[in-house]
């Protein structure tokens, strides 16, 4: 996804940051917070923030949330077009879903014509799609998805692909997938427990006893 803006080592300023905060707020409400996780998967490095940016790409590929012609660079597109919408005043809250939105940016806003984007505007349209599908990737599933999952699942060193399974475990199992407070222990006993067991018995499935250990301590060291 954020491919050549890793390679290009582009310089992530407070201003990049500060335009990636204001442009989400302006889309909807609901964006706001997820605006935010998105800036620090950024403020803590590009191959950081790629890894969420595929992540959600793939969960949202998964569940049909973009059409069958998807392409590499859908994120980037929905970014664009949520913002050209919502210079018209159309943003999220004016739809029931986040589905019914994306449909809208898709079908019904047509993209003026842009040259050659810089690579701060490629991570910055980037990351309102991602934004964007995040909230979409939450309103298929049946229990509550935490903005923060995405970030504090690569930060736990998930790969990309395992976060679709991964939420469909979580969802049969009736857990919110609450990372961040779980590799911070400010979970009750009780909750705390439920995520270990989905976590333990999904990584169990291709590591070994020892390597799902050294998992959970990597996890713990790497929230603190």
């Amino acid at each position: 996804m954020l491919g050549p803006l890793v390679n290009a080592a582009v310089s992530i300023g407070s201003s990049v940051c500060s335009a990636i905060g204001a442009a989400c707020s302006s889309l909807g409400s609901g964006l706001a917070t997820t605006g935010k996780v998105i800036i620090n998967a950024i403020q803590v490095g590009l191959p950081i923030a790629e890894k969420v940016f595929t992540a959600v790409d793939l969960v949202a590929k998964a569940w049909g949330i973009f059409t069958e012609d998807h392409k590499e660079d859908d994120l980037y597109d929905l970014g664009m077009r949520a913002e050209q919408a919502s210079m018209n005043g159309v943003k999220s809250d004016n739809f029931d879903s986040y589905q019914e939105y994306i449909d809208h940016l898709r079908n019904d806003i047509e993209l003026k014509s842009n040259p050659s984007l810089r690579d701060e505007d490629k991570l910055k349209y980037g990351a309102l799609g991602t934004a964007i599908a995040m909230k979409g990737i939450s309103d298929k599933y049946q229990v509550e998805i935490p903005d923060s999952f995405w970030l504090s699942g690569v930060n736990m060193n998930l790969q990309p692909e395992q976060f679709k399974p991964l939420l469909d475990i979580f969802e049969s199992e009736k857990v919110a997938p609450k990372l961040e407070d779980f590799n911070k222990g400010k979970l009750p006993f009780s909750e705390h427990e439920k995520i270990y067991d989905v976590l333990e018995s999904y990584l169990g499935e291709s590591m070994t006893v020892k390597e799902v250990e050294q998992f959970f301590a990597d996890a713990k060291k790497n929230s603190a």
